[in-house]
């Protein structure tokens, strides 16, 4: 299932279910919105243990931040890097 939220805003009733896993792409690029995008992802995860998260991004230089705040919630770890640096792929449960 492929579907779009707005980051901050509580997930709607017929969205909350338990998933395996959350896939999300160059959504790190907003600094200022990733408090937003942080609660969204926590209130995805949090009806099932287990829940696999991946987050592809191109590094822009203010990630890190999000990145370790993210660690408070979950087990992050880096899964893949593109040779350039640039590109890489994190993975959180």
């Amino acid at each position: 299932v492929v579907e779009a939220l707005s980051w901050g805003e509580p997930v709607p009733e017929e969205r909350r279910r338990v998933y395996d896993m959350v896939v999300g792409s160059d959504i790190t690029y907003d600094t200022e919105k990733c408090v937003l995008l942080r609660r969204t992802l926590l209130e995805l995860c949090r009806e099932g243990e287990g829940v696999a998260l991946y987050l592809g991004h191109l590094e822009r230089g203010d990630e890190a931040q999000f990145f370790e705040r993210l660690k408070e919630d979950f087990e992050v770890s880096e899964v893949y890097t593109e040779d350039t640096k640039e590109e890489s792929v994190a993975r959180a449960h």
